[in-house]
């Protein structure tokens, strides 16, 4: 293993580069000439910016950025397996972790060897301090955990990870999955108001550590180039899909806000790929290849059962007749033209935590006429009753029901299609009000007792309750948090941090949540979390209607993709059909004249983590624990845009009261460890000044004004 030198202070600040307040990449660089082969390059357009200051938002592409140039730790497949990457790790008891890191990480510039001193330092000095940190969501993530009881370094290639009780979920948490460290070298010498040097000389990015190696930024497109000295290559204990990965000679992520163009980039081949949100998959080429994007936020419509909701709201007979009133496929093919799955808890059908003991408003338990014989059921003893069609208070008036939602994108189409259901079974007059998402944040998610301070769960139900009275809700979508479920909690206990709507469970589900949360193995907590569901699926404390998909597009056949939750966690064994494990790599590497620090290491395992969702893993548990750039680690997206918002306070992404929109926690995809106080690429030594020599002039292949 490389001894490690002792850099400078100057290379310190400019292998750290802008650690609090910079870009990613620091200005755009210079182009020069190109040498690369069009047809070895893969080309990503995305919707987000590489000039991003902070890599923690869950559904940032700086995690596709990240990732390219940084494995991390280790990864959870979407079936759930654990593919060690820096790191492999051992439990017997779920109790106490070991972590060993592979032999040949080696950092850029002189930085030497990854040491297990530089995770415990990274860790206790970044993840788990707040004194400068706070907000972030790896160090919300750890400061919200509160079960570890010690973290040692055994040696220079182990560290051990100590609970307080099994967990059987830890190594899915976006704690360590995923995770990088910085050299200790860097930490000595970290001051927030004087780290803001840009430059690199030595990068930390040019070592042995990911695929690919930063190339150069012009502001709209990130340039990568295959690296040579990449620790899993030649290895021989990983799937074939891993050898001598990445199997194109270089990519480039382009930066393409809009749709539309982004399609047009795909179908007429310019691009490799493209990621599209579930509102676009209905507009993608039918000519080309896709693959479905399984995202973990469930579409719902909530009831308000505070004091200023419909009282009736608070019978479990009464929101089980709403349940059974609403078409739910219907829903969904209008909405999304089908790309998703009916549920009717809070969970995705395709998860292993999916189980109901009933299903409403699908097939045949959608019923209009049962419907209305189970509100009269509900209704039964309350001034509620039907006079012909229409329901009736006890003035004899028509019920109005205010039904809020956001004035674009899927809650506006939810809650008019959904409104027209209920008012064709019931007999109800819906009074739908449009908002905007903040609005609808502050004036009737937020709740609390009068005079005193509101949160998105101010307590009693019948004392705390929003500005602005409401009986239901469409385009706020929760995320399920596939990988790390225990994070429901927070919408699904009275007491439930993000329990907005005055849910108070008919179930025990704080003694079956602390059940499955003390569990000692997976079997044993998928039991109790099989409980907590099948309870939600009966009590239907709002109406869970479906999940939505996105997509992937490609212009050319690529072997790799699949369908799957997190679909992108393998990327970099993605490759043309012609070249793989079982052909040619079609690359060049004999005239490659950058050094690589380090030999290649032996290689790890590759699994996928639990998270995107939000996610990601999504993003603490929030980031959906299983979130990739797609996946869940935020809690909330604004369904008014279709797109994820990056917040503060109780709508801090990764980490917070899991709704879609509301970004109060956060995989997914997400979303996850990263490098922790808002580190920037170009703190991580990806910075481009001095760069410029090395990139690579593509325009001439890629003459398309995005």
């Amino acid at each position: 293993m490389t001894g490690r030198q002792s850099p400078s202070r100057r290379q310190v600040l400019a292998g750290t580069g802008a650690i609090m307040g910079g870009t990613l990449f620091g200005s755009p660089t210079a182009t020069a000439t190109a040498t690369h082969n069009a047809d070895t390059i893969y080309r990503e357009a995305v919707a987000g910016s590489p000039n991003r200051d902070n890599l923690l938002f869950s559904y940032s592409e700086a995690k596709r950025y990240i990732h390219s140039l940084f494995d991390g730790t280790y990864e959870i497949t979407p079936d759930g397996d654990l593919v060690p990457l820096w790191t492999t790790v051992d439990t017997d008891d779920n109790e106490v972790f070991v972590f060993e890191l592979r032999d040949g990480l080696e950092w850029g510039g002189e930085f030497g060897s990854v040491t297990a001193s530089d995770f415990v330092r990274t860790i206790n000095d970044v993840f788990r301090s707040d004194e400068y940190h706070s907000g972030y969501a790896i160090v919300d993530n750890w400061n919200r955990y509160d079960h570890i009881d010690g973290i040692e370094v055994w040696d220079d290639r182990r560290f051990s990870v100590a609970l307080t009780d099994p967990d059987p979920l830890f190594l899915r948490r976006p704690l360590l999955r995923r995770a990088v460290c910085l050299p200790q070298a860097v930490l000595d010498q970290y001051d927030r108001n004087t780290l803001e040097d840009a430059s690199l000389t030595e990068p930390l990015g040019s070592g042995t550590l990911g695929p690919y190696r930063f190339e150069g930024w012009t502001g709209e497109k990130l340039y990568l180039e295959r690296n040579p000295g990449y620790y899993l290559q030649h290895t021989t204990d990983v799937p074939p899909a891993w050898h001598d990965a990445p199997w194109f000679e270089a990519a480039e992520l382009w930066e393409v806000p809009s749709d539309s163009i982004r399609r047009e980039l795909v179908a007429q081949g310019e691009v490799t790929s493209s990621k599209f949100d579930p509102d676009e998959v209905g507009n993608v080429d039918d000519g080309l290849e896709t693959i479905t994007d399984r995202l973990p936020y469930v579409t719902s419509m909530y009831f308000n059962m505070r004091a200023n909701g419909w009282e009736p709201f608070r019978r479990s007979d009464v929101r089980r007749a709403f349940a059974t009133a609403i078409d739910k496929r219907s829903v969904l093919e209008s909405v999304y033209d089908g790309s998703g799955s009916v549920t009717h808890t809070m969970q995705p059908t395709w998860s292993e935590w999916y189980a109901v003991s009933e299903t409403f408003g699908d097939g045949a338990t959608h019923d209009p006429d049962l419907a209305r014989e189970r509100l009269v059921q509900g209704l039964s003893g309350t001034p509620y009753e039907f006079d012909g069609d229409r329901l009736h208070d006890q003035n004899g008036t028509q019920v109005t029901l205010t039904f809020v939602t956001t004035p674009t994108g899927d809650g506006s189409q939810v809650a008019e299609l959904v409104a027209t259901m209920l008012q064709d079974v019931f007999g109800v007059q819906i009074d739908i009000q449009s908002v905007d998402f903040a609005r609808m944040i502050e004036s009737y998610l937020r709740n609390g007792e009068p005079g005193g301070s509101a949160s998105l769960n101010g307590g009693d139900r019948d004392k705390a309750v929003s500005e602005q009275d409401w009986d239901m809700i469409a385009g706020v979508t929760l995320n399920s948090f596939v990988d790390v479920p225990d994070t429901t909690r927070r919408y699904l206990t009275a007491g439930g941090e993000t329990n907005f709507y005055g849910y108070e469970p008919a179930a025990d589900l704080e003694r079956l949540y602390d059940e499955a949360e003390g569990a000692s193995s997976l079997v044993a907590a998928r039991h109790r979390y099989h409980e907590i569901f099948e309870a939600v699926s009966e009590e239907q404390p709002f109406v869970p209607l479906f999940t939505a998909n996105g997509a992937f597009a490609f212009s050319s056949d690529l072997e790799g993709p699949a369908d799957s939750y997190r679909p992108t966690w393998n990327a970099s064994t993605w490759h043309p059909p012609e070249t793989g494990p079982s052909g040619e790599t079609g690359i060049d590497e004999s005239d490659d004249d950058d050094e690589t620090a380090g030999e290649s290491a032996p290689a790890a395992d590759t699994d996928e983590d639990e998270t995107d969702a939000s996610t990601d893993e999504d993003g603490d548990e929030s980031a959906s624990t299983g979130g990739d750039a797609e996946s869940g680690d935020e809690e909330t997206t604004d369904t008014s845009t279709g797109t994820d918002s990056d917040g503060a306070d109780e709508t801090d992404q990764q980490d917070g009261d899991g709704t879609r929109g509301l970004t109060v926690g956060g995989n997914g995809d997400d979303e996850t460890p990263g490098f922790g106080f808002g580190l920037s690429l170009t703190a991580l030594g990806i910075g481009v000044a001095g760069a410029a020599h090395r990139l690579r002039e593509r325009e001439s292949t890629t003459d398309h004004e995005d």
